[in-house]
């Protein structure tokens, strides 16, 4: 049972090492690279470090390529978050208006009222100095 558990356990150690080696740009064939690195991690022969570190299948390159599409991404979501905001203004705005507007057509109507029950009733002056604004509130509704 021992023999059978240290065997599993270098079998599973070697395809580690494959994997491992298949991150290099050689392969994972057991070759090296075209120049090969030494243990200290300089590189030997014509391949130059700055390439294998940014080179296609390498961890700087694909770290490089995840913080670009990162990068993407949140340009992406500060747009839509720039036109959301830019639209609820928009909204806002109209509404507002419309708000102001009927405000206006409920005081002109307030002071015909008021200018009729003046001539009808001979009562005080027909102008008022300021229209009177009444502002309502309903709870729970639009």
């Amino acid at each position: 049972m021992a023999r059978f558990c240290v065997g599993l356990f270098l079998l599973g150690g070697l395809l580690l090492c494959g994997n491992a080696q298949a991150q290099c740009r050689g392969g994972g064939a057991g070759g090296t690279a075209a120049g090969g690195t030494t243990g200290t991690g300089t590189t030997t022969g014509d391949t130059s470090g700055a390439t294998l570190l940014t080179g296609p299948g390498s961890l700087a390159f694909d770290m490089m390529a995840a913080q670009m599409i990162q990068q993407r991404i949140v340009q992406q979501r500060i747009a839509l978050t720039t036109q959301q905001q830019a639209y609820k203004q928009q909204q806002l705005a109209a509404r507002r208006e419309r708000a102001e507007k009927a405000r206006t057509q409920i005081a002109a109507k307030r002071q015909r009222t008021y200018d009729y029950l003046a001539a009808k009733y001979g009562g005080g002056s027909s102008a008022r100095s300021q229209p009177v604004y009444v502002a309502s509130y309903r709870a729970g509704g639009r």
